[in-house]
């Protein structure tokens, strides 16, 4: 059996402490013409910065931009959501300030102290795997 619980891991007794629960941010444009896209992202690459609270973006296979951040608790409103995160956005990326932001999301992740997954055994049967908070490219 695998437990794949990341930010819930409170579950297993044995991960306790292991991964915090934060919540994390994101917004997603209206699809974005290929000048823009050509301008902000040519290479279709998932981009994070170094930061603490970090902020990380990339397209979408519609090419829209997917942006999001670490960020206190926000609930679930999507316009509240929008309203924190654009002006974040716009600091990367002016040339958007045009731009619809059409969705906005959020939940809580798992994050690991060196912000590396973890892969682990339990007992005999049983593995974990956690702090899975990175968003990639497919």
């Amino acid at each position: 059996m695998v437990l794949a619980g990341n930010a819930y891991h409170f579950l297993e007794p044995k991960l306790r402490g292991a991964v915090l629960p934060v919540k994390s941010f994101i917004i997603g444009s209206e699809p974005l013409s290929t000048d823009l896209v050509n301008r902000i992202n040519p290479q279709d690459l998932a981009v994070c910065d170094p930061n603490y609270i970090l902020e990380y973006f990339r397209l979408s296979a519609d090419k829209r931009l997917l942006f999001g951040r670490r960020f206190p608790y926000f609930g679930d409103n999507p316009d509240i959501i929008k309203k924190a995160l654009i002006p974040k956005m716009l600091q990367v990326y002016p040339i958007l300030k045009n731009t619809e932001f059409e969705f906005g999301w959020g939940g809580t992740i798992g994050v690991t102290v060196n912000r590396v997954p973890q892969l682990g055994r339990i007992s005999d049967n049983v593995f974990y795997s956690q702090g899975y908070s990175v968003m990639v490219s497919m």
